[in-house]
This record gives C-alpha cells, structure tokens and sequence, in this order.
C-alpha cells in the first residue's frame, strides 16, 4: 500500500525544497530525473497534477501573483476527479510512495482531497515580509507589485491553513521555512511524519531572513485590511499559533 502526499505552500516559501528533499529520499515527487537546477526551471513539480491543477483553476500561464481564485466545481468536475485517480492509480502501481507539489494545490486541495481521501498534506508557510522581498526586490518598478504579493500571500496561506484545519492530525504536518532551514530538529518532524529518513538538502547560507517591515509595506497591509478585508498580521499569527500547537 503506498502514500500519497502533498506539499502545500505559497508561491517562494520553500516547497520546491520539501519536494527536492521528499524525491531524494525515495518519495517520486516528478515523473522522471530531472538534472536541472531551480534557475534553469526544475521546481520539482509532478507534469500530470501541475497540468491538471491549471486545467481545474482555467489559469494557463498566467503570473502567479494573479492566480488567486479557488477552484469550483462545475459539470466537468466528476470526470475530472477520475482523471486524478487515474493518475494517482498509475503512480500507486509502481508501488513507491509518491506526492506532488504545486503552489496552486492550495486554490484546488478541496478538489485533491475529495479524490484522494487518504492523502497527506505538508504545509509550509514563510513570513509575508520575505516572500514580498521575492516579488519586490531587484525586479521592475510596479506600483502596486508589494500589494498582489502580500494579496496573494494571503490568499494561498489562508487556503492551506483550511486544507490543514480540514485534514485529520495524522495526515497533516506544518512547517515553517525558515524554522527549517535552521533547526535540525525540524527535519526530524519531517522524517517522523513521512516514516523514513530525509535527505537533507537545505542550504543554509541561502537563508534570506525577512527584512523589517516598512513604512511602504504597513501601507500595503492596511490597504488590504480596509479594501479586501484581509489581514496579513492576524493570518501571519494564526499560522505560528498552529505551528507551536503541533509541534507542543
């Protein structure tokens, strides 16, 4: 009998990570090897459930930050549950544990959870201050760049902190990246919730701490609270209030 996990988290909070160190321990998180580096485009990403996930939020290419509309079942929704199944089958017949990762399986785990009722859901979360610095930094000048990233931080981090609360406590984990990246004792909760040791590829130097909130960035945050009703702050605390209650 083999597991299936998933690997929950916002776009630039260190999924790709978990999903590189999962396949390197024996858990097939992609279809085949893939020699790649980050940069050159491997985010450790399974084909078949990437492609499905784009197919159930009808998002294509579209920029990341502009991906923040959950899935709703429509009349295709039958047929596509057993497109899923038919991929886990064909996975699960090889007879390895196997998952997938996918920033946008935070928009669509209700779907995955429905068609997969035994599977096991990581989340990771980083602090909204780091992973706007990913958006803003050294990029293009956009005014309202900051905005959608924490927009969307919001969005994916609220819908993984459902996925989480949905999932019975033996199936779910959360980590926090860069809780991760320094202490050893989170790898080892990582390794007893998989059930085998996990190769460690965390680098630790690349560890890019999330800088001081700014004065343009509690603008942004205000902004979000008055016109969206979303509340970066207060989700940011909920997620460290679930992480210190699991790990007791």
């Amino acid at each position: 009998m083999t597991t299936a996990f998933t690997v929950l988290g916002m776009h630039k909070s260190g999924t790709t990570l978990l999903s590189q160190m999962l396949h390197a321990s024996g858990i097939g998180m992609i279809e085949a090897a893939d020699n790649r580096s980050y940069d050159e485009g491997n985010h450790f990403e399974r084909q078949a459930t990437n492609d499905l996930n784009k197919e159930l939020l009808d998002c294509g290419r579209a920029n990341s930050l502009r991906v923040i509309a959950p899935y709703v079942a429509g009349k295709d929704h039958t047929s596509r549950l057993l497109t899923a199944r038919g991929i886990a089958s064909t996975i699960a017949a090889q007879g390895d544990d196997w998952g997938f990762k996918d920033p946008r399986s935070c928009l669509t785990h209700r779907f995955w959870a429905e068609a997969l009722p035994d599977l096991k859901v990581i989340c990771v979360y980083r602090p909204a201050s780091s992973v706007r610095r990913h958006y803003t930094v050294g990029k293009p000048l956009a005014l309202d760049r900051g905005l959608r990233a924490l927009r969307a931080w919001h969005v994916y981090n609220a819908a993984m902190l459902d996925a989480y609360e949905a999932t019975p406590a033996p199936r779910r984990m959360m980590l926090e990246y860069e809780t991760l990246m320094r202490d050893d004792a989170e790898l080892r909760r990582l390794e007893a919730f998989v059930g085998r040791p996990v190769t460690d590829s965390r680098r630790p130097a690349l560890n890019r701490r999330a800088s001081i909130i700014g004065g343009r960035e509690k603008l942004e945050r205000a902004v979000l609270k008055l016109a969206y009703g979303l509340d970066v702050t207060a989700l940011e605390a909920r997620l460290a209030a679930t992480l210190a209650a699991e790990r007791g």
